[in-house]
Order: structure tokens, then sequence, then C-alpha cells
């Protein structure tokens, strides 16, 4: 999916209306994505698409010292 089909997307394949969250794995820390509601859950249908563009290994690093020291 696209930047720009993540922020069009209202609605998932559920169709639930889609969620806006905020991951803070190791991979993407801090990154913005839509998702659905039952996204974590058994019966999900996989809708997410990121909604900010990825950026170099670096920045996530010193992106999760910062909140490691908060």
């Amino acid at each position: 999916m696209t930047l720009q089909e993540a922020w069009d997307a209202t609605h998932c394949k559920c169709p639930l209306p889609v969620e806006e969250q905020v991951s803070w794995t190791l991979d993407n820390p801090g990154r913005r994505f839509k998702a659905c509601p039952i996204y974590d859950e058994n019966e999900k249908c996989n809708f997410y698409g990121f909604l900010d563009p990825e950026l170099p290994t670096d920045y996530y690093r010193v992106q999760i010292s910062l909140f490691q020291l908060a």
C-alpha cells in the first residue's frame, strides 16, 4: 500500500473504520500507521498501511534512545 492509499483509507476490508496508531517497535519507533481495529486479534483482515515514509535506520536508533531516556 502506498502512503497516499494509507492516508485515503477510511475503512478496512472487514469493513470497520480504520484506526490511526503509532508504532513503537524497534524497527519503526514513532512511525504512524492506519490499521484494522482488530489487527491484533485472531480474526483480522490484515489491513494496515504506514502514514509516514520509511526513514534511515540511524533516525530510528536515535528515536529509541531518546524514548528510553524519557
